[in-house]
């Protein structure tokens, strides 16, 4: 539903974030004793004042990560886009 294309970029951004609040909850911030790698990888950009992207970094898959390069389709808008 939120990939239609005749949604905008940010309606199609609101979209996915709300599915994902919805689907896998608010992550609150707080003394997290395990951590998948991507959620790790954003949640680590994030304290550094980089964010990767808006979206909560429990959200984050790998493929998100690997998505968020340059000239790639992202799932979540990327805040800092990535080069490899």
């Amino acid at each position: 539903l939120c990939s239609l294309n005749p949604f905008s970029r940010d309606f199609r951004q609101q979209c996915v974030s709300g599915l994902a609040k919805a689907q896998l909850g608010d992550a609150a911030r707080g003394d997290k004793k395990a951590w998948f790698c991507s959620e790790f990888v954003s949640e680590a950009f994030v304290r550094a004042g980089h964010p990767l992207t808006l979206a909560q970094a429990a959200w984050i898959s790998p493929s998100d990560l690997l998505h968020m390069r340059e000239g790639d389709v992202a799932t979540f808008k990327p805040e800092t886009q990535l080069q490899y």
